[in-house]
């Protein structure tokens, strides 16, 4: 085989796969211009009754406050962070503890 027809194809066997591997290993984030935030902000609600419910709306009624500040009708994502509990003893203990995170 030609030597010049062999240098256009093994050029692009190695160009090709390399550029793809620069383009991939970019975060979305980069190539849309669009900045990310890594740290999710957590809040945590409670309830000393026992209720999940009241624990987890506890916890929705803390980040709506925190994100209306930022604008008018607001709306956001949130994902279960923990939920923990105390039940017992000698007082009767029945708390519920949830924390939502905001990604």
């Amino acid at each position: 085989m030609n030597r010049t027809r062999l240098l256009p194809i093994l050029a692009a066997v190695v160009l090709v796969p390399a550029a793809f591997l620069v383009l991939t290993a970019q975060k979305p984030a980069d190539r849309t211009g669009v900045a990310t935030t890594t740290t999710a902000k957590a809040y945590t609600g409670k309830s000393v009754d026992g209720n999940f419910q009241a624990a987890l709306d506890d916890a929705i009624q803390q980040a709506e406050a925190a994100i209306s500040k930022t604008g008018a009708d607001m709306r956001f994502e949130w994902t279960m962070g923990a939920v923990k509990g105390t039940r017992g003893g000698i007082a009767g203990t029945r708390e519920v503890t949830v924390e939502i995170k905001l990604p």
